[in-house]
């Protein structure tokens, strides 16, 4: 059986309705499914979606009692965008989305704030390249 915190049930993200922050209740599952997908991340939620769009019957579960509230990771890099169109999972994120015109750069004596453009051409650029036999 997986982890769950006590006195909480396993968390069906397919199923579940967002409810910023309050707790996941139960809902009736399926006694059987193709495949059982343990954690609700990024990686869990995309194998979800690409099995079901498949027929593949799915759950997803997850050990934390309570759905996100606050961003995580708040970045979504162009390859991510292209993947989830794929799926046709972009038009609402870019619709509902809050595009970056700036990036604020940091180190241990100064600080920044650039415009895109300007970090993508003076700072990208500088960056160690590893070379991959």
């Amino acid at each position: 059986m997986p982890f769950n915190y006590p006195n909480q049930p396993p968390i069906d993200f397919l199923n579940a309705q967002p409810l910023y922050g309050r707790p996941v209740t139960m809902h009736s599952f399926p006694d059987k499914v193709d495949v059982l997908i343990v954690g609700a991340g990024p990686a869990g939620l995309m194998a979800a979606h690409a099995l079901s769009s498949f027929g593949i019957s799915v759950r997803v579960i997850d050990q934390r009692p309570n759905s996100v509230i606050a961003g995580q990771a708040d970045g979504i890099q162009p390859r991510t965008i292209e993947v989830l169109q794929s799926y046709g999972l972009a038009s609402r994120l870019i619709k509902e989305g809050n595009q970056m015109w700036c990036v604020f750069i940091r180190s241990l004596n100064t600080s920044k704030i650039l415009p895109i453009h300007e970090y993508n051409q003076i700072w990208i650029p500088k960056l160690p390249l590893i070379k991959s036999w």
